[in-house]
């Protein structure tokens, strides 16, 4: 999945809340507590399951990362599982900051202040820099 995807389905969200999108994609939520303890949450099948223990920040996060695994998961966990990873954190983090993307140049900061872990955070604005690079150059010509 392309970064640029990422980013054009995102915009297609915007004016849109976390249970809209939920719903035009039609995928359910269901609140667990007895997931397993390195889980916050899981997507299967057109549902995700999510702790029920969260902060309000955390369960925002979880849930448009799981959007992002609903919208980008090919099916085939094993073999692509970071590239999956990588393409629903990509998602989350575009939804929160997207108002500013063009307008700004870092997002770390803004990230982990909304509860974005670091790590997730950096290679965020790392991503940023080179898809922003990229387009500029296609501009150019």
């Amino acid at each position: 999945m392309w970064f640029k995807d990422i980013y054009e389905k995102v915009e297609e969200f915007q004016g849109l809340d976390i249970h809209e999108i939920l719903e035009q994609l039609n995928v359910d939520v269901l609140y667990h507590d007895n997931l397993p303890l390195d889980k916050m949450s899981m997507y299967v099948d057109k549902c995700i399951l999510i702790n029920n223990s969260l902060s309000e920040q955390m369960e925002r996060n979880t849930l448009l990362h799981e959007i992002g695994h609903a919208l980008f998961d090919k099916g085939c966990y094993l073999a692509n599982h970071q590239t999956e990873e990588n393409n629903a954190n990509w998602f989350m983090c575009l939804f929160l900051i997207f108002e500013g993307f063009w307008e700004f140049n870092y997002f770390d900061e803004f990230l982990i202040y909304e509860g974005v872990p670091p790590k997730i955070a950096r290679q965020f604005n790392d991503r940023v820099w080179q898809y922003k690079r990229q387009v500029k150059l296609e501009q150019e010509y």
